[in-house]
């Protein structure tokens, strides 16, 4: 059990965009606590004269788009102070897209096409793919260090999953400290920045 809950994040295949899905979840997170804030009494209002059934006069004035403005301004202030404190948070999201495009740009998945069945017999049945197969991936980062598990499946993917080191290297900029078999893992371990750390002290 203890092992189970240190596997860490698991890597999916939406995973791809995760950068863009977490900033655009936080924005539209902000959006609505801050115009929320601001026009609590409007939209009460508003719910009012919906359940009573009474015309309703929307007008964008100069509340609205100064509203707008400290939400736009709110959420830059947010991304940037998220860039600042948080960067091993943000440094774990492009690792976990990287790993993700990785696994969808090499292909080592598996899809079988299914077709949509229609309630009209008339309409053409239209097939479309579905993931059958995708690698187990974990990510994790503790102490400084990046732990990788990659489920040893026994397929045809095994091969190069077992063989992971250099793209791993190049890919996250990191440099593989070890490489443990588990059970029925692989365990990748890398150390973050060492490879720009040596550069600069080389150069000193």
């Amino acid at each position: 059990m203890i092992f189970q809950r240190r596997k860490g994040k698991k890597i999916y295949p939406r995973d791809t965009q995760l950068i863009y899905h977490f900033f655009f979840s936080m924005n539209m997170v902000i959006l609505a606590v801050t115009v929320g804030s601001f026009h609590c009494q409007q939209l009460y209002n508003m719910m009012n004269k919906i359940i009573q059934n009474q015309s309703l006069n929307r007008q964008l004035g100069t509340f609205h788009w100064l509203s707008l403005f400290v939400s736009v301004f709110i959420q830059g202030i947010v991304m940037i102070l998220y860039l600042k404190c948080f960067q091993n948070h943000w440094q774990s999201l492009k690792h976990r897209q990287k790993l993700a495009r990785m696994l969808m740009e090499n292909h080592w998945y598996e899809v079988t096409q299914v077709q949509n069945t229609h309630f009209f017999k008339d309409f053409n049945p239209r097939s479309k793919e579905k993931m059958t197969y995708f690698p187990k991936v974990f990510y994790r980062q503790s102490n400084g260090l990046i732990h990788i598990l990659v489920e040893i499946s026994l397929g045809k993917y095994q091969e190069p999953l077992l063989n992971l080191e250099k793209k791993l290297e190049s890919g996250l900029y990191c440099e593989l400290t070890e490489k443990e078999l588990k059970d029925s893992y692989v365990e990748y371990t890398l150390l973050y920045d060492m490879i720009a750390n040596r550069i600069s002290s080389e150069e000193m």
